[in-house]
Parts: C-alpha cells; sequence; structure tokens
C-alpha cells in the first residue's frame, strides 16, 4: 500500500452533539418513531422517478405512493418519499444500507417533511428514522405478514401491528363487527373462500406443511365455524391418518382465540373432517374476517411414500355449507356461499442437477436446473433472499417465459434456466444467500427424489441491465488522471473537531490507522493497489475523490458508501461490462459510539467496531452488493458483507466469497483493458500491488497457516498453490461430486496442478495446516 500525505487543514465545523441512546426494546423504538412523525400512511409504491438534488448534486428517486390509508396528518391521495440514489441517463449512484424502497412496496410509512418540499405537485417527504420509518408488508411470506426493517422486527399479523399504529397515532384501525346497517349490492352475498397455500415438504422429518387461510366478502363478519374436509391418497399417506396419528392440525391467526374448539377426526380411511367452531356461544373474543385472506390453520402430514404424490387441490378439499358467521345475541347464519382456491404441491419432481458455477450475482450467469416433470413453470416458483436485511424478506419469482421473461431465459419440462442478477431488472434484490427452487408441479410419472432444493449463491456485485443482459461494473481507472492506477482514497481532516469524536476521545490518528489497516486488508486479499492519499478538507459526494468521513446518518445507519458509476464508455455488446466505478464516498455516522482501535480488546458493551464497519464498508467501496449465507436473518452470518452488525460484534475477515467476487472483477476488468475493442481497453488498474502490514486478529493460541493462490483460474492454466509455514506435503483436490481429482503427497513450497483435464466448475482443495485438515474452494471457468 502507498502512503502520500498532505497537511491537514483543520477547519471548524459546528456540529452539535449528538444524543446517544441506550437500546429499547422494538416496539418502545418503533412507536417512538410513529409518534415523532408529522405523517403516517398505509400505501402502496405505484411509480418511481430519478432527479438531480440542485443542493448536492447527487442523484435520488421520487417512489410515489397511493395513501390508501392516512393514519396521521396529511390525507392526500398521492404522496412522494425520497429515497438516496438512481439513475439519470448514464450517471448512477448506489448507497449501501439505505433506505430502499422497491416498486410495488406495500406498507405503512412514517413520514417528515422532505427537501424540496414538494415534487410534481406532490407533497414530499422521507422516511422517519431512515429504515425505521418503513413497516413493509409481505404477501409471499410463509412464516411473517411483516417486517421493519429498521428495528428488526418480524412481524406474524399484519392486521396487530396496523392497529397498534393507529393506536399509538389515535386513529382506530380495528375492524368493526359488520352490523348489516349498510349493505351494498356488491357485498349483500356474505361469502367465505378458502384457499390452501404455502406448502413446505419436510423431509427430514417424512411431513409436509401447508397453511388454510380464509377470508370473507364483506369486511367485519364475526368469523364462528367451518367444516373442512380433504381427501387424501393412501397410497402415499397411511390409511386413517388421524387414528394413526399421522396428522397435526394447530390453530393459527383467525381461531387463535380459545373460545374456538379445533377437532379433527376420520371420516372414511382416507377422508378427514377438520373442524373450527364455537357452538354459536355470547362472546367478545369473535374474530371478524376482513376481506384479504388470514391464517386460519396449519396442517402438517406425515408422508410414507413420496413417490409421485402431487397436489393437493380444492376439488378434494370440500367444504360443507356449515360456515358460519356469528351475528350477536347467540344468533349465527350460515355464509350465503363458500368458495376455494389454491392448491398444495407435495412432491411433485425430480431435480437431476444444478449447473453453471461459481454460483455469483450480477455477473450475467444463469443457473441452469436440469431434471423432470417441471411443467410449464406456471406453478413454480423461486424465493430469493433479500441480503439488504439478510434474508429477513424474500423476493418470489414464478416460472415461464409467458409470466416473468425479464428473470427467466426459459422454463420447459426438463430444465430450468434462471437469471443470477444482483439486482433485478425491475429493481427487487436478488443478491448472494440462499435461493430456494420448488417448481410445485404435478408428476405424472414415478419419481424417486423430491423437487424442492437449496442453492447458495455466493457473491453480488453491482450490474447493469442491457439489453435484458446483466453487465458487471468496472474497476478501471483514468489514465489521465490516475496514470498509476491505483485505488486512491483519501480521509476527513476535520475528524479532531467533531465533538461527537471529541467526547468518545476518537482522534484523527486513531481513525487514520484503522482505516489504513481495512484498506491494507483488502489490499492483501484481492491483489490491488490501494494508496492512501491523506487528510482531505470538506469531503464530500461528488467531489470526485474517493473518501472517508463522518457525517450525520439516520439512527438506523452505522456507514453508508455511495457509488457513483458512469455507463457511457462500454457497448452493448461488451464481453462483460456496462461502465466503470468513478468515486466510491464512506460516510460514517458521527452519532454511534465507536470502538477505535486496530486490536480486539477492551471494546465496550454500547460500541460498534470501527475497523469491522469500515472493512464491510471498503466490500461496497469496490463494488460489492450485500451477501449472507444463514437462511433468516441472523446475527451470526459469517459473511462480511452481512448487511449488519450488533454491538460489540467483531468481524474484520475478508471471507471466500467476499475475496472471490472482487478477484473476479479484478481479473475481468484487467482483461478488458488488455482487450482491443473492449470498454477500458487504454484505462489503467494496479493489480501488483506492493503489499502493507496485514491484521492478526487470531487469538494467540490458534495460529493460521499461510497458503497463497488465486481462486478463480481459466480453464488450461495451472492451479498454483505456494504453501508457506506450517503446512505437510499433503495436497488433495476433489471436484463437488467429492471425487479426488489430484493427490500430492510431496508438496513443497510452489504446486502445480494442472487444469487441462478438469471440467469447469467448483472444485475444493484439502491442504493440512499444523496437522489440521483445511479446505479452500476453486473455481475452474
Amino acid at each position: 500500500m502507498k502512503k502520500m500525505f498532505q497537511l491537514p487543514i483543520l477547519i471548524a465545523i459546528a456540529i452539535l452533539t449528538a444524543n446517544f441512546c441506550l437500546a429499547q426494546p422494538q416496539r418502545a423504538e418503533l412507536k417512538k418513531y410513529v409518534q415523532e412523525s408529522e405523517t403516517v400512511v398505509e400505501g402502496e409504491v405505484f411509480a418511481q422517478e430519478c432527479f438531480i438534488d440542485e443542493t448536492s448534486g447527487n442523484i435520488r428517486t421520487a417512489n410515489f405512493v397511493k395513501a390508501k390509508t392516512p393514519i396521521k396528518g396529511y390525507a392526500a391521495e398521492t404522496v412522494v418519499i425520497y429515497t438516496n440514489g438512481g439513475r439519470i441517463g448514464d450517471r448512477v449512484q448506489t448507497v449501501s444500507h439505505s433506505v430502499k424502497i422497491r416498486l410495488g412496496e406495500e406498507g405503512i410509512f412514517l413520514l417528515q417533511s422532505g427537501s424540496p418540499s414538494t415534487y410534481n405537485g406532490n407533497s414530499a417527504f422521507v422516511l422517519k428514522g431512515g429504515n425505521t420509518g418503513l413497516v413493509k408488508r409481505l404477501r409471499k411470506d410463509r412464516e411473517k405478514e411483516g417486517y421493519c426493517p429498521g428495528t428488526k422486527e418480524k412481524i406474524t399479523s399484519w392486521r396487530e401491528i396496523r392497529e397498534q399504529i393507529g393506536q399509538w397515532c389515535g386513529t382506530d384501525l380495528t375492524i368493526k363487527q359488520f352490523d348489516g346497517s349498510v349493505s351494498p349490492e356488491s357485498v349483500t352475498q356474505k361469502e367465505l373462500c378458502v384457499k390452501l397455500a404455502d406448502a413446505i415438504p419436510l423431509f427430514q422429518t417424512q411431513q409436509v406443511q401447508f397453511d388454510v387461510y380464509v377470508k370473507s366478502s364483506v369486511q367485519g363478519l364475526a368469523f364462528e365455524s367451518i367444516k373442512l374436509f380433504l381427501d387424501y391418497p393412501t397410497e402415499h399417506i397411511d390409511a386413517n391418518i388421524v387414528t394413526n396419528g399421522g396428522i397435526s392440525v394447530t390453530k393459527q391467526t383467525v381461531s387463535s382465540a380459545s373460545i374456538y374448539q379445533l377437532s379433527v377426526q376420520d371420516v372414511t380411511e382416507s377422508k378427514l373432517k377438520v373442524e373450527i367452531g364455537t357452538g354459536c356461544i355470547s362472546s367478545l373474543s369473535y374474530y371478524t374476517l376482513d376481506t384479504v385472506y388470514e391464517k386460519l390453520a396449519r396442517v402438517v402430514v406425515d408422508v410414507s411414500n413420496w413417490g409421485s404424490l402431487g397436489t393437493l387441490n380444492l376439488e378434494s378439499f370440500i367444504v360443507e355449507g356449515s360456515a358460519k358467521y356469528y351475528e350477536g345475541a347467540g344468533r349465527c347464519y350460515d355464509f350465503d356461499r363458500v368458495c376455494g382456491e389454491g392448491e398444495v404441491g407435495f412432491a411433485p419432481c425430480e431435480v437431476e442437477g444444478i449447473a453453471v458455477a461459481p454460483f455469483a450475482a450480477g455477473i450475467g450467469q444463469t443457473l441452469t436446473i436440469t431434471g423432470q416433470e417441471f411443467g410449464n413453470g406456471i406453478l413454480g416458483e423461486i424465493t430469493i433472499p433479500d441480503p439488504d436485511d439478510g434474508g429477513a424478506t424474500s423476493f418470489n419469482i414464478n416460472g415461464g417465459p409467458l409470466i416473468q421473461p425479464q428473470y427467466f431465459e426459459s422454463w420447459t419440462n426438463t430444465e430450468i434456466k434462471v437469471k443470477i442478477s444482483s439486482v433485478g431488472p425491475t429493481g427487487p434484490p436478488f443478491g448472494s444467500g440462499i435461493w430456494e427452487i420448488d417448481p410445485d408441479v404435478t408428476s405424472q410419472e414415478p419419481n424417486t427424489l423430491v423437487c424442492f432444493v437449496k442453492v447458495e449463491i455466493d457473491y453480488a456485485l453491482i450490474n447493469e441491465n442491457v439489453n435484458g443482459v446483466d453487465r458487471m461494473i468496472g474497476l478501471a481507472q483514468n489514465s489521465f488522471s490516475n496514470p498509476n492506477g491505483d485505488l486512491e482514497w483519501y480521509l476527513d481532516a476535520g475528524i479532531n473537531a467533531y465533538p461527537a469524536l471529541q467526547a468518545q476521545n476518537i482522534t484523527f490518528d486513531d481513525v487514520e490507522a484503522v482505516a489504513i489497516r481495512a484498506f491494507c486488508d483488502w489490499e492483501n486479499a484481492v491483489g490491488i493497489e490501494t494508496t492512501y492519499m491523506g487528510a482531505l478538507n470538506n469531503p464530500g459526494i461528488g467531489d470526485n475523490r474517493n473518501a472517508v468521513f463522518f457525517a450525520n446518518l439516520d439512527d438506523s445507519e452505522l456507514g453508508l458508501t455511495n457509488v457513483g458509476f458512469s455507463t457511457d464508455l462500454c457497448n452493448p455488446d461488451d464481453l462483460y461490462f456496462a461502465g466503470r466505478i468513478e468515486e466510491s464516498d464512506i460516510r460514517l455516522n458521527l452519532s454511534k459510539q465507536w470502538f477505535v482501535s486496530t486490536n480486539t480488546n477492551g471494546i465496550g458493551d454500547l460500541q460498534y467496531d470501527l475497523y469491522s464497519v469500515l472493512i464491510h464498508e471498503i466490500g461496497h467501496f469496490l463494488g460489492h452488493f450485500h451477501a449472507m449465507d444463514t437462511e433468516d436473518n441472523g446475527i451470526d452470518d459469517e459473511r462480511l458483507m452481512y448487511y449488519g452488525l450488533e454491538k460489540k460484534q467483531i468481524k474484520r475477515d475478508i471471507d471466500d466469497n467476499a475475496e472471490n467476487g472482487i478477484e473476479l472483477l479484478i481479473q475481468r476488468t484487467l482483461e478488458s483493458i488488455n482487450s482491443s475493442g473492449e470498454c477500458f481497453n487504454g484505462y489503467v488498474l494496479d493489480a501488483d500491488p506492493e503489499g502493507c502490514p496485514t491484521t492478526d486478529v487470531s487469538s494467540p493460541e490458534k495460529i493460521r497457516c499461510q497458503i497463497v493462490l488465486k481462486n478463480v483460474i481459466r480453464k488450461g492454466d495451472n492451479i498454483v498453490v505456494n504453501l508457506i509455514d506450517g503446512q505437510d506435503k499433503r495436497l488433495l483436490l476433489f471436484n463437488l461430486l467429492g471425487q479426488n481429482v489430484f493427490t500430492n503427497y510431496e508438496s513443497e513450497g510452489v504446486v502445480n496442478i494442472p487444469s487441462n483435464d478438469l471440467n469447469s466448475g467448483t472444485y475444493f482443495l484439502q491442504y493440512y495446516c499444523n496437522g489440521e485438515p483445511e479446505i479452500l474452494k476453486i473455481v475452474i471457468q
């Protein structure tokens, strides 16, 4: 790492000392923001438009929200909510960790006045408290109906959180019991609809789980009882399933009150009855039905033989005419009509293989799934976690080229090709994490495997969609302004002048030492020269200088990285790229309590590790989006690019997936630089770093071995393994099937493993560190 210092000139900046707050329970924190908000609306984002902020020169997005229910303050039909980042022509800005509102997003928005205060004639706002100002409504999640990214609260019942926010605002949002005084023609017929959905094969326990939903044509009818009959195939499910203990039914949202009694019994050897009801007693605990589906019950069924079980649908799921509503004074009446929709798939198909590796988002790859009985995709879906909240929410795409061609190349009975991207062409997050593939169609032939698989996507890089094809954003440097091709960066010269940092005894020198080490870690990991240019007065976004500086951010944000890139260099037919990063700026939250040290000892209970935050944000600086490897928002996720960090948590290691992503980006950037006709030809990038001190965060008793190699190589090139310290002579290479394809027991110094006879794909190199086996992943392209 090169260091070029400039004389820091400190200027006085008047900033009020930030208030430090103890962590509060999730609902207490949300209540605070609700009560402090000027306006609270329930609505849906129906349009988006990007614009240049005249004050800062940054790109922002105006999100147009149809306000379905005004809860507090402003009651207009349409409001605009500003978010950071967007695209204007060939100029793009992405902002890590900032509020992200998707087109079609539904939820409750906590708002305060924005600047400018109007946009195209509509009153304009920003979310109060950043991510804390958004309560998302989830419609495709099996377990949750809502999520607040700011407080990380998973909400089981949307009705409950909606009513709670209404109470805090002094607005009654409860669904009143229907009294019949007003009965429009459209709802004079009182109808109850039943839906079966959310099937989950539980392979380890040989079971299938699904949910039963109900809704009413009239809002506010008091649900009293229902009888459901279910026929099932005894070749796959044991006969007399209730008597034999092969089924469990549990009450859910609609029937959770103690007045509802649940009974399940066999009717015939292949039919059972589920009955939920009250006996029409006078009670104040009746559940008032909504006009949207809500969970009535959850069913778990033992499966004795998967075979070609197929699906259960409402032709088998018979609803008798005894579904009733309660009208009061001990009077109950049958619904005029009972309807049904939906079906539950159990074990519909067979997955034989998943091809293309590495499974990495944002580089224009296609995930190919081969097998049998995939149908046309109409009943299938792929669930993709949202890496921007650690997988707490997800995005579902349905198969079939006629349904969502922007996500799929093809969907046939034997093959599915889904595009791997970092951001979908209509805005939803893709990125890394565990994708769940469930074609969910009826099988016509017996199968030996079940069709429900999970695939981990390794990493996500900044991408742009060009004519339906994903392209990367490169790291090339302009040779006129940066002839060496280094990644240059500056540090905020005003650090010593911030009262909030002075109160914590944090100095410029402290932050400088940590920042230099964090950039060094990335330099050593991926082989790219970073150059510290010294202190910079008044750093800001849009000054054409990469900088690390402190700023006033929303309370839910530890740091933000603003990445600006241009797409004016690359043609649509360029091999890999759509543009290049021109400026990356890391902003750190002044209001947080920071632990600033290159050591790990002594961090306080309420402090955040600045080193961990910086090394994560440098990942964004280089072009990474968020990544994850746990399935549901776990704080123990080992990925450096996981979206969140807890107080007192130390996360300073650059994991293989983060390293692999940037190494691939560097490799392809260099290929473009050195290829005539490619968009970076003539630009520069220093991929021969001088090196700098490494960070040792290991405990003294655990000494790590050193092994140097490239994780991504081209077929035909040697896998070059450089053994340094602590290894013995054993090296073994395995393919994804666990087959040993290379063995060498006489390894000394540098070992060359030829790849000519190896197929493209992922391999695992086993070596021995102080007698203990270790594994590294290698990708041959």
